[in-house]
């Protein structure tokens, strides 16, 4: 019995022993890369890595505006990682090793279809901060009707960042009560950057895109069949956007309700946080 008791006490040294070096073996190892810092169009770049404010080097520069939680002016594969991490579906990195957007999907059930928030990620070819966000909410059923949730979308805006900009807002700034262009409210903007300027001429393709209040007095940008409400931060240096087709127009389901988030001078300075070329060979031949 004594002999037997003595086995077992040393089967159980043993076998400590073996598990306390496995467990040091594993605390020695390196921390393991995450799958999508080893994906192409991601792996050039240092999770790692932040913008720094040109103003204060101590500070990270992002945007005071998100969408899921996502900044202008993030690291893409952080951020990558996160919506991954929060269910997100990979969906493409576009342009292969030179990418510069990178999509996710969310997922969830809508009446008898399935509701898909679907989010790109632009980034620098270079850097790999992002310059802008966009969220797309899409339906998969071609029975149902986008604006079921159009109303939805627009309270869960508001609830997060405001109110949009007002018809009011926009009156006082262009100088007008009637028929409100969306050239006389630009030009109503005092110190409005060129980038900003160059965003509303984007907006505004046509001679009459105009502006007018939806059922709320809210400001809706209109030009065409596409509608945008406005969120704009910091004079204009900022934008959020809500865009969809006007109710009832045609394609309104391939169109979606869209997000998009821009930061002028953010993006200007990830523009010229470019990494060094390397110096020319001299070649002997």
């Amino acid at each position: 019995m004594l002999i037997k008791h003595y086995a077992n006490k040393n089967r159980f040294f043993i076998a400590t022993v073996i598990i306390f070096t496995q467990l040091l073996f594993v605390l020695a190892l390196p921390a393991q890369a995450h799958p999508l810092e080893q994906l192409e169009g991601l792996k050039r770049f240092n999770r790692s890595s932040q913008l720094l404010d040109p103003q204060n080097t101590a500070v990270q520069l992002v945007s005071s505006l998100d969408i899921k939680e996502v900044k202008i002016g993030q690291n893409v594969v952080s951020q990558a990682i996160e919506l991954n991490e929060k269910g997100g579906e990979i969906h493409n990195i576009t342009g292969g090793s030179r990418s510069d957007k990178v999509t996710f999907s969310f997922f969830q059930p809508f009446q008898e279809s399935t509701l898909e928030q679907r989010i790109d990620l632009h980034f620098d070819k270079n850097s790999g901060f992002i310059d802008a966000v966009n969220l797309r909410y899409l339906l998969s059923s071609a029975y149902l009707s986008i604006d079921l949730i159009r109303d939805q979308v627009l309270q869960s805006a508001i609830s997060k960042y405001g109110s949009p900009l007002t018809m009011q807002a926009v009156q006082d700034v262009a100088g007008k009560t009637k028929r409100v262009t969306i050239n006389d409210f630009s030009a109503g903007i005092t110190n409005l950057s060129e980038e900003a300027r160059a965003y509303f001429k984007k907006l505004s393709i046509t001679r009459n895109a105009k502006i007018s209040a939806d059922k709320r007095g809210i400001a809706l940008f209109q030009n065409g069949f596409d509608e945008c409400y406005l969120w704009p931060k910091n004079n204009y240096a900022e934008i959020l956007s809500l865009c969809a087709f006007a109710p009832g127009a045609a394609n309104a389901n391939n169109r979606g309700l869209e997000f998009e988030l821009v930061n002028f001078p953010i993006k200007q300075v990830i523009a010229e946080h470019q990494i060094k070329p390397a110096e020319q060979l001299k070649l002997s031949l």
